[in-house]
């Protein structure tokens, strides 16, 4: 009679034990996920970065002074 309780109870540890390695591996999947996510967050700062240097090269390459006065070409009041 002793045998009957044991086996079942086995049976409900393997369910359970079935099931924490499921869950077990759906967090890894999500730590994964939450990585490769990561990644292409600071991919996209770094793209961004690098956009932004590369603007300010060009604008200090074309001597562009924030200070300079602009008007629209062919406004007339360039003549300052």
């Amino acid at each position: 009679m002793i045998g009957f309780r044991i086996d079942p109870a086995k049976r409900g540890f393997r369910e359970i034990r079935g099931e924490l390695d499921g869950i077990k591996r759906l967090f890894a999947i999500r730590r994964r996920e939450r990585a490769q996510q990561n990644i292409k967050r600071q991919l996209a700062a770094l793209r961004f970065e690098t956009a932004l240097v590369g603007y300010a090269y060009i604008s200090e390459k074309a001597d562009f002074r924030r200070d300079q006065p602009r008007w629209p070409k062919g406004s007339g009041d360039n003549s300052i």
